[in-house]
């Protein structure tokens, strides 16, 4: 499959991409999009599978407790670089400045695949680190009940302080989440409560 493939051509047609700038930008609590099957499905199945191949180490702090990978662009699973090339590349991220209005960096780029299972949480932060623009997930399990928790949610901002969760984000299968990191950016993954693992991507694109 070639790169131009793993993203569904419908979005990316400028009529799609103007809709999606507008959305992203009157998102509340703070600028963020949320699009789901936008990458192709049998590519996506076949990266989760990869992905659980790969080493996981267990990050246990005061803030959040789950298992992740190292930088993905270390990986030699053939899918997993791809994808990350694809990601870095300039076609992709052309595609996310015309959304996000935000100029990008080619040449740095975070992504880690993360594996939540029971009792795993993250709690309220902002993401803010010095040059990181977007923050970005791609969600992987199937099967997923909002019972199950894992929930991303999104906290309302007073003074900047964190208020209260306004807006809740399930973890669907090949959903593509994105969102403007500024010192409000506030969220978190709420408690998982099944065994089963919670897989995703995780990363953060910089200012060019």
């Amino acid at each position: 499959m070639t790169s131009q493939e793993l993203v569904k051509e419908e979005f990316l047609k400028k009529e799609n991409c103007e809709s999606f700038t507008n959305s992203f930008s009157k998102a509340s609590p703070f600028p963020h999009l949320i699009i789901d099957n936008f990458f192709d499905e049998k590519y996506m199945q076949t990266l989760a599978k990869d992905l659980l191949e790969e080493e996981y180490y267990l990050e246990d702090h005061d803030l959040y407790q789950f298992m992740r990978t190292a930088d993905l662009k270390y990986s030699k699973n053939e899918s997993i670089a791809n994808f990350y090339s694809y990601l870095q590349s300039n076609k992709f991220i052309s595609h996310i400045e015309n959304i996000t209005k935000l100029p990008l960096s080619r040449e740095q780029m975070d992504l880690h695949s993360l594996l939540l299972s029971d009792t795993n949480y993250l709690l309220c932060h902002d993401d803010k680190v010095e040059g990181r623009a977007i923050a970005f997930i791609i969600y992987l399990s199937k099967e997923w009940d909002p019972k199950d928790g894992g929930i991303l949610q999104l906290f309302s901002s007073e003074n900047e302080e964190p208020k209260e969760v306004v807006k809740e984000i399930f973890p669907l299968f090949n959903r593509f989440v994105f969102f403007k990191v500024t010192d409000t950016s506030f969220h978190q993954v709420s408690e998982v409560l099944k065994d089963k693992g919670r897989l995703s991507l995780s990363g953060w694109f910089y200012h060019e």
